[in-house]
């Protein structure tokens, strides 16, 4: 899938009109975040 950079536009309008952005998130590829243990999200793989 190529980056647009469309969902972050769309987030950026949703919250300028007084709305929220979408729900549905997808986290970035690539270089992971280094998270401590005990504090990473639920979606993140062991």
């Amino acid at each position: 899938m190529a980056v647009t950079g469309a969902d972050l536009a769309a987030a950026m309008d949703a919250v300028l009109a007084g709305g929220a952005p979408a729900a549905d998130q997808k986290p970035s590829l690539g270089c992971n975040i280094k998270w401590t243990p005990g504090n990473e999200p639920e979606w993140f793989p062991a």
